[in-house]
């Protein structure tokens, strides 16, 4: 895809365009994935909303830039993956997050000058990224809503492919794999974590979030494996 002046977005291939609002766009919608996909959207757009529409309602650039510094030490703190990116490293490096979710690890690759192109399946956390990179001086950035199973960009585009506890939502983890290295540039980097989804931490949310708050029965069973918390172990490559 490429960047337009109209603030949309045009498909190299086939010459589609689409709209885009605060360097965020939408790439999918409910026509071109299947009822999972849809019930996942939805748990994950649910979950947005109550998470950072309020914050992200008071968010200024100033107020962003003043929280970086102790997001980035609390990042530090639990050994975040983004830590293996070498970020003084990532200057004017075009780095596509797979599964970006609010954005945090986004807005702190745009702080080390990074072009960030962040993608979800959630229109909501796409959004909310997409606002965030609109804040920052530093780097470029912007975001949008797709499928990792398909990624909207060319072969052999991007210096690092970067994903943290993401794959394993998806129905075909070995369709992202083989999306991620194809966008990815010879001799580019692939930083992955991927969640340990039968540990102790995933039983007890699946019983806290999924049958004491019902969110197996509001969103179907196969939401099971979207109850996988950020902090259980994983596995990094």
């Amino acid at each position: 895809m490429e960047l337009q002046e109209d603030n949309q977005i045009k498909c190299k291939s086939c010459g589609s365009r689409y709209p885009g609002a605060k360097n965020s766009y939408y790439l999918i919608d409910d026509n071109s994935v299947n009822d999972d996909q849809v019930k996942m959207m939805k748990w994950w757009n649910d979950l947005c909303m109550q998470w950072y529409t309020e914050f992200d309602k008071t968010l200024t650039s100033k107020k962003l830039e003043s929280i970086l510094p102790e997001l980035e030490e609390s990042f530090f703190v639990e050994d975040h993956l983004i830590f293996n990116l070498d970020l003084n490293n990532i200057k004017d490096k075009s780095i596509l997050d797979i599964g970006c979710g609010g954005g945090a690890a986004d807005c702190i690759m745009r702080k080390y000058g990074a072009n960030v192109y962040s993608i979800d399946v959630s229109g909501e956390r796409a959004a909310s990224t997409g606002f965030k990179h609109s804040l920052i001086k530093e780097g470029f950035g912007v975001a949008a809503q797709a499928n990792a199973e398909n990624i909207p960009f060319a072969d052999n585009t991007h210096d690092i492919v970067y994903s943290n506890g993401v794959w394993m939502h998806s129905e075909s983890y070995v369709n992202i794999a083989e999306e991620a290295f194809r966008v990815l540039k010879l001799g580019g980097r692939l930083v992955i974590m991927l969640d340990a989804k039968y540990s102790s931490q995933y039983f007890i949310h699946l019983l806290y979030d999924g049958i004491l708050k019902g969110y197996l029965w509001r969103y179907g069973k196969s939401i099971g494996q979207e109850l996988l918390p950020k902090e259980s172990q994983g596995t990094i490559a």
